[in-house]
């Protein structure tokens, strides 16, 4: 009996020892909050009730004006009373222009070639900066006639002038608002084969019309009026405009005998210049939301959106925390399997079994004890057979993975490179300090380094000294940008060029100087970050941490190297 003892205090230790198992604290997340700012004169409000109401203000009667938009993004396009004829003033001098320019662009015509007695780089800042009338006179009878110019310029105003009524050629140069935002989208999408004009509408009359009051952002118009001799008390005044919003637009206004046109006129570029910059915001707002769902997607294996999306969070660092709409388990104790189960319980029986055998045989065992030895062999073989699913007691650190990923990003946004390195496990630097040597290049870094933004998705996944966090980051995506990079220095380098002899633009071997293909990359750099929200993106990650010495530290993977140089360094481990 003296063995039967040894043998179940023996069974007993071994099975305890290898059972004490704690089990951590799940973490629950936060409420989650959210926050909007609807402007009230464009929420739910279409262009034309918009339009109103700024003529509400004005006591402006509808007969007044004639108005039209188009989003050169999007394509949103509007127009109020946008086919009715109205004196255009000086806006025939861009299509008038556009004329000419076209041909300097396909080689008949050079700007020192003569226009009505002067050369026509002159002749075009004079009409467009100056809106000097005698030289555009002067110009349109060097086509032949008024007629001729009218017929002329009809491609880029959208007219059949087999069709076009009697007012199309009337003398007093009456346009509707349709055929002006035709000849806007041909200059601006097309300005290449029209050099000089907008260059040139971009100093034009720098604080009246549309720019009496100042705008937020850059505005290339051509402005006109005119009183008729036979009503003195008439006044036509109108504007016309290329609006360097994020997104650009092309607006149009003509109005007659308004009350007060002048401040009408440059409420209407603000109102439009506002309304425009509402709905890119909320286009930016519905993209970042798509994006988001494809990254929260890929994160949950799923192909297509979740059919639900937490809200957003705040964390410590004031960024936000978006809560799994399945929270993922973190380090909970299982149910016990059913093999185990089946399994311990074959054990009990069979040491029960064999306890009253050797009572029977013997006798000399009190029963009780014999008893109590098979149940606390039986709760150890119970724990024993189910502790490869339980973690040590000593593999559960108290510190909280998840700070130490908010702590590395929240470094990161702040650009203290040193302290968001100390989070990491297998890397002493990711370069993001490092200065490029180019101006150009240091635009391009300061952009990608001020763009990151978190949230930290669902629950963080504790396995012992490993832990999984996942996060939605989104930065500057460079390869976007540099999709659109060469089309923009081909269009800075038009306006490099423009009217320059060919020895301040190339060498004696024919290449362009670099001054001026720096100059030309460089502004289109510029014009690029000016638009940087487009080129905002999204990405799910999978964060990897390992605890040592003490701390938790991240995982530097490639998807994660991709994230934060904005696309640069491939997935694959290759520069892009």
């Amino acid at each position: 009996m003296r063995i039967l003892r040894k043998w179940l205090s023996l069974a007993l230790s071994l099975c305890l020892a290898a059972a004490l198992v704690p089990c951590a604290l799940a973490e629950n997340a936060a409420e989650p909050e959210t926050a909007s700012a609807d402007d009230a004169r464009f929420a739910d409000r279409s262009w034309e009730e918009v339009l109103r109401g700024l003529m509400d203000q004005y006591g402006t009667f509808d007969e007044g004006i004639t108005a039209g938009y188009y989003n050169t993004v999007t394509g949103e396009e509007h127009y109020f009373r946008g086919d009715v004829y109205m004196v255009s003033g000086s806006m025939y001098k861009v299509p008038l222009n556009m004329y000419y320019a076209e041909k300097i662009s396909n080689g008949t015509m050079q700007w020192t070639d003569t226009v009505g007695g002067i050369d026509y780089k002159r002749a075009q800042e004079w009409t467009i900066v100056n809106s000097d009338n005698d030289m555009a006179a002067s110009m349109w009878k060097a086509m032949g006639g008024y007629r001729e110019f009218r017929e002329g310029i009809a491609p880029y105003m959208g007219v059949d002038v087999s069709t076009a009524p009697n007012a199309y050629f009337d003398g007093r140069a009456q346009f509707t608002a349709e055929q002006m935002i035709f000849c806007l989208k041909e200059l601006y999408f097309h300005s290449d084969k029209y050099p000089g004009i907008i260059d040139n509408m971009l100093k034009a009359e720098r604080s009246n019309y549309f720019l009496r009051k100042p705008q937020a952002f850059e505005v290339a118009h051509k402005y006109g009026w005119f009183i008729p001799s036979e009503n003195q008390s008439l006044l036509y005044m109108d504007d016309c405009a290329i609006v360097y919003t994020d997104d650009p637009i092309l607006i149009v206004l003509n109005t007659a005998g308004i009350h007060d046109p002048y401040n009408f006129m440059t409420d209407f570029c603000t109102l439009m210049i506002d309304y425009t910059q509402y709905h890119t915001a909320e286009r930016y707002r519905r993209i970042a939301a798509e994006q988001e769902a494809a990254a929260i997607a890929a994160l949950n294996g799923e192909d297509a959106e979740p059919a639900a999306t937490a809200e957003p969070e705040e964390t410590a660092g004031g960024e936000t925390v978006s809560a799994a709409p399945t929270p993922r388990v973190t380090e909970t104790q299982d149910e016990l399997p059913v093999m185990s189960l089946l399994l311990s319980a074959a054990v009990i029986v069979a040491a029960a079994v064999l306890c009253l055998r050797l009572l029977r045989q013997r006798a000399k065992l009190r029963r009780e004890w014999a008893v109590a030895s098979v149940a606390l062999a039986a709760a150890a073989v119970l724990l024993a057979v189910n502790a490869p699913s339980l973690k040590p007691m000593a593999a559960a650190p108290k510190e909280n993975p998840q700070e130490t990923v908010i702590n590395f990003f929240d470094a990161l946004s702040r650009q203290d490179y040193n302290e968001a390195y100390s989070y990491l496990q297998n890397y002493r630097s990711l370069g993001l300090e490092n200065i490029p040597n180019t101006v150009q290049g240091q635009k391009l870094y300061d952009a990608l380094r001020g763009s990151y933004s978190y949230s930290l998705y669902g629950t963080c996944v504790r396995e012992g000294l490993t832990a999984h966090q996942q996060i939605l980051l989104k930065s500057l995506d460079l390869r976007a940008l540099r999709a659109d990079l060469k089309a923009a220095v081909n269009h800075a380098m038009e306006s490099e060029t423009q009217g320059k002899r060919s020895s301040e633009l190339v060498d004696e071997n024919g290449n362009y100087l670099s001054t001026v293909t720096g100059a030309a990359y460089s502004s289109a750099i510029d014009g690029l970050l000016r638009s940087s929200e487009r080129y905002m993106t999204t990405t799910g990650l999978e964060l990897e941490l390992h605890y040592e010495d003490g701390a938790w530290k991240l995982v530097v993977d490639q998807k994660l190297l991709s994230a934060l140089s904005g696309g640069a360094y491939g997935e694959g481990g290759e520069t892009a």
